[in-house]
């Protein structure tokens, strides 16, 4: 389960820290990053209070990376 959340960590900040583009076009969207790491959030919540808190500010960062 934690090996699980940290692979989702991993893939999420792939998606944010690669910016891709092609034409304009952002080939690896943002916001697939952030979902993924509400998901690795809460999967890792029981393991920590942080990660409970950090799914709380990612919250905004999805709605925030849309635009």
């Amino acid at each position: 389960m934690v090996a699980n959340g940290f692979n989702k960590l991993y893939w999420g900040f792939l998606f944010i820290l690669i910016d891709f583009r092609i034409n304009g076009f952002d080939i690896l969207p943002d916001i697939i990053g952030y979902i993924l790491f509400a998901f690795a959030f809460s999967a890792l919540a029981s393991g920590s209070s942080h990660f409970v808190l950090a799914g709380r500010y990612n919250i905004p960062m999805i709605i925030l990376s849309t635009f």
